[in-house]
């Protein structure tokens, strides 16, 4: 009987209708961000993305730079190349011997082993 009581009251409480709840409206600082954190989230949002094109922009002129750079260097060994080039040819001793005889109408001196000493006390020359 004691099980048949309770059975009988919770059926009786699922058959009672149920309490209907008031909902009232959210109010308007409750339902939204504070107006203060949404502002300064907006803020932050806006420094970053300024910062990020900042940095791009720089990134970007320095690429350009060092691209200037290399071809200021390309330009700069192929001149140093032709430099080295045009002092190995001027130096040549052929080249010098030929320019000597054809414009200077120099030649070759015969020396047949002789040797000439200069003294310095003397200003006489000794051949031996």
């Amino acid at each position: 009987m004691v099980l048949a009581r309770r059975v009988k009251k919770e059926e009786v409480k699922d058959q009672q209708p149920k309490k209907k709840t008031k909902v009232r409206p959210l109010k308007r600082s409750e339902s939204e961000f504070p107006l203060g954190l949404t502002l300064s989230l907006v803020i932050i949002l806006v420094i970053l993305f300024v910062s990020l094109i900042q940095q791009s922009t720089q990134l970007l002129n320095k690429q350009y730079y060092l691209c200037e750079l290399t071809v200021t260097r390309e330009a700069l060994e192929y001149q140093n190349l032709n430099l080295v080039n045009q002092v190995n040819t001027l130096e040549s001793l052929d080249r010098i011997e030929t320019m000597a005889k054809i414009k200077l109408g120099m030649d070759r001196p015969d020396f047949d082993g002789r040797v000439i000493l200069f003294q310095q006390k003397k200003n006489l020359a000794l051949i031996e």
